[in-house]
């Protein structure tokens, strides 16, 4: 319901709440009335925005054309009040009123004009003070005289010239008063640009139809009484003078139909493209007065609801509600619809509302409406249009994603780990239950509180997970690291955390973590670590125990077996000799067996020394010790380029390849056996990837999966000890190593590369290692 105000250019808009008992009128809205262009262009378009008097601006162009003394008064008396409070200079030229009757009109509108006349910013003129100054009127003359005032009034500190002249004095033939068409024409390319603006006022009483069409066609914009208008009849000022002023006139109308009729076929085809838009809409497209009652609905209506267009059409749009949902946004709508009242909102931005939509079946489903005012063109509210969307389909995966959530949240809120969430600051934005155990921090101190990633660190590991979390936002996934986590009271325990970066989009918004204390795992480690000393220590003690009393059976043997040769001469036979040869030939096993196992024992537990150990010596060397062996079975062997520099202890790399050489020269089976010993390079970062292999006859495939366990034997007996030591070695220096066939049995395994050979390699370039043949 509309309620017209007191003053005639404000209309106050009451609005309904949307409620079938609550009446209550929401607060009025202000909308403006007029018409009147951006600053500095008049005369240059015809082409302006709606606006009030009061928002008259430099370089605007009016003609009044008034009927009445009430709509001289009501469009006068704002002009010029206005143009006193904007701090513009105003000047008055009177003709057919009194300076007195001007003034009135601002003193019963409340200004005290005396300050403003003695201060010069308000000027009442006489028609021969101002157009006849000169004896006659010369339009180029006067308009010089507006170019000077302007720049005076602007000199003197005033915002601009603000003019308005009652034009009946040139119904009385005064000299020039016949070039007044001319004036206003020429006007209108003073204007644009111009700190000066003006209306000239017309009385239609006295004034013939003739005048004032030419009026009309000089000025950009008109008022009509009080009402201001984009006069689409102007002419420029070179059109109007070039001819005949009514041929002119009447060129111009003629092509002002033609283009209005353009206008008018493109305003009907863009209104049937936009009719076939609505009526092709899937959504439910409604209008309403402001009471509600639908005056317009979408065909898409009865495909949503099973009302037909005609069942909707002047029923109230809150019969199509649900109570309960009408119950529950009535105050929401309510103070949104009020605001959009309130608010010079260009464009208006919607309301929006969910609620459940009845179907004519009784069925009821969810839909979001976007609902705004419709307005005329003084942005008067007259109706409401509302689009609503049937989103039972987002709503059923809001709700699986509201559950998935809150099984994962379950989820992990029941890990005995610690599960978080962090932004790029390092704070928190997601803890699971777990962490506020472990760590003895309350919800509000980890979310709200000082807090964060870092403060659950213990202070000699911050610099390193800093560094680690800066690489994790700028690189993404860095894998695990293990700190000593901090607790609120100052305590601390081994952990494990896993990070990931938190990506939105192209950005990395945060972190995601896991932390896992892995106290129990380091204590396991301990205890395992102190049984393994304790066992080898054991097998230590009792291989030197047990070799002791064989080399006494092995230096017996010895003994009496010279103790029979003497006697006889010719040495112990029979059941005697083979008796001594069993006795020479089982301690010979048995010692070899306790060597083997005090090897074992002791590979890997001297201390691991990050030292530069030269490979291609360290091979040179057992194959010097072994030079008699290989000669004796054949053995080629080739050593392909520089071998690199290892870290590690030189011992352990005297027993890999020294138990690898051996294998090959006991297993390899082959006529001409050879032995290839090859380094493939820095095949990952900081390690030497090297490859032993034979041309025999391989290793069957029975044993692959459990060759470097140690007893186990392959066909020509032995204990399989050696290869055990190569596996421990390879994984005290936390490297891997593999065996398969390929023409042969092949050993690939890495270690760990000294940064001696790499500055080595790149002054002195590799080197080349003959190949050995026995």
């Amino acid at each position: 319901m509309a309620v017209i105000d007191d003053d005639p250019d404000i209309v106050k808009v009451n609005m309904m709440i949307p409620s079938r008992e609550d009446t209550r009128p929401l607060p009025p809205t202000v909308v403006r009335k007029g018409v009147g262009l951006d600053p500095g262009t008049a005369g240059a378009s015809c082409t302006c925005t709606f606006k009030s008097i009061e928002d008259l601006q430099p370089g605007d162009h009016f003609c009044c054309l008034y009927d009445t003394e009430e709509e001289h008064r009501e469009l006068m008396t704002p002009f010029l009040k206005t143009g006193l409070e904007k701090g513009e200079k105003v000047v008055y030229i009177v003709d057919a009123r009194t300076a007195e009757t001007v003034l009135g009109y601002l003193r019963d509108s409340g200004v005290e004009v005396e300050p403003y006349l003695s201060s010069g910013q308000l000027s009442i003129l006489s028609v021969d003070e101002a157009y006849m100054a000169s004896g006659e009127f010369d339009p180029d003359g006067m308009i010089g005289m507006l170019t000077d005032e302007t720049e005076k009034a602007l000199a003197e500190g005033y915002g601009a010239l603000r003019v308005t002249g009652e034009m009946s004095w040139a119904l009385r033939g005064l000299p020039g008063s016949e070039r007044l068409m001319e004036y206003e024409a020429k006007l209108n390319r003073f204007f644009p640009g111009s700190k000066c603006l003006a209306i000239c006022q017309y009385d239609r009483r006295i004034f013939e139809s003739s005048v004032l069409l030419n009026v009309l066609s000089t000025h950009p914009f008109a008022v009509l009484g009080t009402e201001l208008f984009d006069n689409f009849h102007y002419m420029p000022p070179d059109e109007f003078l070039a001819g005949e002023p009514q041929r002119a006139t009447l060129d111009h109308w003629v092509s002002s139909l033609r283009k209005h009729k353009a206008t008018e076929e493109a305003l009907r085809q863009s209104e049937e493209h936009y009719r076939l838009l609505v009526e092709s809409a899937s959504d439910v497209i409604l209008t309403t007065d402001l009471d509600l009652i639908v005056t317009y609905a979408s065909p898409s209506v009865e495909r949503q609801t099973g009302f037909t267009v005609e069942e909707v059409i002047g029923h109230d749009a809150r019969e199509f509600i649900t109570a309960e949902s009408l119950d529950g946004i009535a105050e929401e709508l309510a103070d949104q619809l009020a605001r959009q009242c309130e608010t010079d909102v260009t464009p208006p931005v919607p309301v929006i509302i969910e609620v459940e939509q009845c179907r004519k079946d009784g069925s009821t489903y969810p839909v979001e409406a976007n609902a705004g005012f419709l307005r005329d063109p003084d942005g008067t509210p007259y109706g409401i249009i509302v689009v609503s969307r049937n989103i039972t389909e987002r709503k059923a995966a809001e709700e699986a994603l509201r559950e998935s959530e809150a099984r994962f949240r379950q989820l992990a809120d029941n890990l005995p780990e610690v599960i978080f969430e962090a932004d790029r600051l390092g704070r928190f934005v997601y803890v699971n239950s777990n962490a506020r155990k472990v760590f003895g921090y309350t919800e509000e101190e980890l979310y709200s509180g000082p807090v964060g990633v870092l403060e659950m660190i213990s202070e000699e590991y911050r610099e390193q997970a800093v560094q680690r979390i800066q690489m994790i936002l700028s690189e993404g996934a860095q894998g695990s690291n293990e700190y000593m986590a901090r607790r609120k009271d100052g305590s601390t325990f081994p952990a494990i955390i896993s990070t990931l970066p938190i990506v939105k989009g192209d950005m990395t918004v945060g972190v995601r973590g896991v932390l896992t204390d892995i106290t129990a795992q380091k204590e396991v480690e301990e205890a395992l670590h102190r049984v393994n000393e304790e066992l080898e220590g054991y097998t230590r003690t009792v291989s030197h125990d047990l070799k002791s009393p064989l080399s006494a059976i092995a230096l017996s043997a010895e003994a009496l077996s010279a103790i029979l040769e003497g006697e006889g001469g010719e040495g112990a036979g029979g059941f005697t000799g083979e008796a001594l040869r069993i006795i020479r030939e089982n301690t010979a096993r048995a010692v070899a067996l306790i060597s083997d196992l005090l090897a074992l024992a002791e590979a890997g537990q001297a201390s691991v020394k990050d030292q530069p150990v030269d490979v291609s010596e360290v091979v040179g060397s057992v194959l010097e010790e072994n030079e008699t062996l290989l000669k004796d079975h054949g053995v080629r062997v080739s050593l392909e380029g520089d071998l690199g520099v290892a870290a590690m202890d030189t011992t352990h790399a005297y027993q890999l390849f020294a138990n690898l050489v051996g294998n090959a020269i006991k297993h390899s089976g082959s006529k001409n056996p050879e032995i290839d010993i090859s380094s493939l390079g820095e095949t990952e970062p900081g390690r030497l990837r090297y490859l032993v292999r034979d041309n025999g006859q391989g290793i069957p495939e029975q044993l692959l999966e459990t060759l470097f366990t140690p007893f186990v034997k392959g066909e020509r007996g032995g204990t399989g000890i050696g290869l055990s030591i190569v596996d421990k070695v390879v994984r005290l220096y936390g490297g891997e190593i593999r065996a398969f066939n390929d023409n042969g049995a092949c050993f690939e395994f890495t270690l760990p590369m000294h940064s001696s050979w790499e500055l080595c390699a790149r002054r002195n370039g590799p080197r080349r290692l003959r190949a050995r043949v026995p």
